[in-house]
């Protein structure tokens, strides 16, 4: 059901939804309008088991009346209680019923709003910690590789991104499971425009600033089951479990957003714009065919202007070939490797 089918039409151009590629929902959105227990309701009627729920949260189910009217009560008693030096009794009594069930130690409790505000704050407590007990150097966060700790900046940093041959490894897996599936897969391969230039201006320490917000850019526009890693230098790539025209999109959503990122120095506002070479192929495609023939669509939108997208027009016949042209390209006696 398109949104031309529903009574008094949404519109959609206000609301920017997160992990979703936006242009492409909007074409053909999926809606709910309602739920019960375990299922959602479409707004054509289809039900829809919740899956979801207990990635996100404790499935109780929807439509709960004794949970309702829990919610109800307490609204229409105290809605709100500011916790900045001043509080509520509920507050304290539930974060005393959660001590006595949380593990031996675990017994000061930090209310949070979501999952993303969650591990932020973890971190921060994990900080302020080291440096009470003086160890203010303990500053280096480790994480999960490709784990997903949120959306904020906090979270997306200490998931990291894969090196090369982490993202080599992992992206030969990605492309065995779909292959079983019969699934294309679709790489893009981003390289930051003028980075030299960043670096010859600003410093190293800047440029290495500029990395680490592309690499969030880049995990903030991916979906979970997507992949990315830095494979050298300003370059960085992705493997997408989807078609060459969906990676497009998506290729596009990154250039946009890190375009818009606003970076400001002292000097004045940072050009942040980022060339991206896209190929996809059929199930099992190999990895370093993918990247031969990304590489080569790169290539073009360099020389197309740089800040853009270029979508691959055709797998190469010859790696060996591509591995010359690209050694030409580069003035180097031989290309760079695709495997770590």
């Amino acid at each position: 059901m398109t949104l031309h089918q529903i009574p008094n039409t949404i519109k959609t151009d206000s609301f920017w939804m997160p992990f979703t590629a936006n242009r492409q929902f909007k074409k053909a959105p999926r809606l709910f309008s309602s739920a019960e227990g375990m299922h959602y309701t479409t707004v054509d009627g289809r039900k829809v088991i919740d899956g979801s729920a207990g990635l996100w949260c404790v499935n109780a189910g929807h439509g709960r009346r004794q949970i309702a009217a829990a919610v109800e009560r307490q609204l229409m008693t105290l809605d709100f209680a500011p916790s900045f030096q001043m509080g509520h009794p509920l507050a304290f009594d539930f974060a005393e019923r959660l001590a006595e069930i949380a593990p031996k130690g675990l017994d000061r409790i930090f209310f949070t709003n979501s999952g993303s505000e969650s591990v932020d704050t973890a971190l921060k407590i994990a900080l302020a910690y080291h440096r009470a007990n003086g160890q203010a150097t303990r500053t280096r966060l480790i994480g999960r590789e490709r784990g997903y700790h949120g959306v904020g900046f906090g979270g997306t940093s200490v998931g990291g991104m894969l090196n090369r041959r982490g993202f080599s490894e992992a992206c030969g897996r990605l492309i065995e499971r779909e292959a079983k599936a019969g699934r294309p897969v679709t790489v893009m391969i981003f390289d930051i425009d003028h980075f030299k230039s960043i670096n010859d201006r600003f410093g190293h320490p800047a440029g290495d600033e500029m990395l680490k917000l592309f690499s969030t850019v880049v995990v903030n526009n991916l979906r979970i089951t997507d992949m990315s890693g830095r494979i050298g230098g300003e370059e960085f790539a992705a493997l997408l479990p989807c078609s060459l025209e969906e990676g497009v999109l998506v290729a596009e959503r990154v250039r946009e957003a890190f375009e818009t990122s606003g970076v400001v120095v002292d000097e004045g506002p940072v050009d942040t714009t980022v060339s991206i070479g896209v190929a996809g192929g059929p199930a099992g495609t190999e990895l370093e065919v993918l990247l031969a023939s990304a590489d080569t669509a790169l290539y073009q939108a360099k020389r197309s202007g740089r800040n853009r997208v270029e979508a691959a027009e055709e797998l190469p016949l010859s790696l060996e070939n591509w591995r010359r042209q690209s050694a030409a390209r580069l003035g180097v006696s031989q290309a760079r490797p695709v495997t770590a």
